[in-house]
């Protein structure tokens, strides 16, 4: 199979468009990452993801929506109080996770009764699915385990020859997955950390959230359960405050073991100047470098055998960036 990438115009739209209501798989690029998708009402359509990825089954699918009011068309229970994220949020880097209704088959939910849906607020992924005319289900459009793709590039190396479309040249502006809350409890749960902070989240709704269990036999959300975002080469992750554990790892290493340091800031940087590794500066401050982070980390794979990673302060889009990292270092926490 050909893979071919187009730019974002009315023909490729519509050449999408219809792969989707064909049954195929298109990828196609949203503000937050690059998804995969298939009709969600196709169970069959939605399987080809999971070959594409080898993506274990039991890990759910967001189903993508043109616009909010949509969402009542999957969901059958929508409190009072994800209408308000609704609006202050969608469309945006938001899913929300809500009781399904019975036409979403048990290949995207992975057998849950719950659906999580989003609208992109990336508009050309909102017309592309609007002109599939059914909800798009998609993971990252990556080889389950690695980054996501931020790049069509990224897709590219991962589906060349599995897929026949990649929809989108430019970056994705978030770089990260969008945030995903379980409505189905109160107060909600955030099962991962996103685009939309939980700072933000609270605000709006004037509570406290709740975190969901680490690492569930039964995940309901992506991301919660497997190695997710990791480089080919081993990745170690230091919390924020825990530089000198970095830096001892590094000695560990050694000269010739072909280390790098990635810091989230161009301030953090300071820190490793002196030490005999190349430091890689994700961006000048933690926005730009959550957009950057897989970027770099498929880029660094190709040249270093080892990469450190010092965290973000624990907060705001920090606390997104700290998830993907301790998820892609595969319990190799310093």
């Amino acid at each position: 199979m050909e893979t071919r990438v187009k730019p974002y115009n009315k023909e490729s739209i519509a050449e999408g468009a219809e792969i989707i209501r064909r049954g195929g798989v298109v990828a196609f690029r949203t503000e937050t990452v690059y998804g995969l998708g298939a009709n969600a009402y196709d169970a069959a359509a939605v399987r080809q993801i999971f070959r594409a990825k080898g993506r274990p089954s039991d890990n759910p699918l967001i189903v993508h929506l043109p616009s909010v009011g949509g969402i009542e068309t999957v969901a059958r229970e929508v409190p009072d109080y994800a209408g308000i994220l609704i609006d202050r949020f969608m469309p945006g880097p938001l899913s929300l996770v809500l009781k399904k209704r019975p036409l979403i088959p048990d290949a995207v939910t992975a057998g849950l009764d719950t659906v999580a849906v989003r609208v992109p607020a990336d508009a050309a992924a909102r017309e592309f699915i609007a002109a599939a005319g059914v909800p798009v289900a998609a993971p990252s459009a990556n080889l389950s385990g690695r980054p996501s793709p931020t790049a069509a590039a990224h897709v590219l190396a991962d589906m060349n020859g599995k897929i026949p479309l990649i929809l989108g040249e430019e970056l994705a502006v978030v770089g990260l997955e969008s945030t995903v809350l379980d409505c189905t409890v109160y107060p909600p749960q955030i099962l991962r950390e996103g685009g939309i902070t939980r700072e933000q989240i609270e605000a709006a709704l004037g509570i406290t959230l709740s975190g969901a269990e680490k690492n569930s036999d039964k995940p309901r959300a992506p991301g919660m359960k497997y190695k997710h975002y990791a480089p080919n080469i081993p990745l170690y992750y230091a919390a924020n405050g825990r530089e000198t554990a970095l830096i001892d790892k590094l000695e560990e290493i050694g000269a010739d073991g072909g280390a790098a340091v990635i810091v989230l800031t161009r301030a953090a940087a300071e820190l490793f100047c002196e030490l005999d590794c190349d430091v890689l500066i994700a961006g000048e401050g933690l926005k730009e470098s959550a957009r950057n982070l897989y970027s770099v980390l498929r880029s660094a794979e190709k040249i270093f055998e080892n990469l450190l990673v010092l965290g973000a302060p624990d907060d705001g889009i920090g606390r997104a960036i700290n998830n993907r990292l301790e998820k892609a270092c595969g319990g190799n926490l310093l």
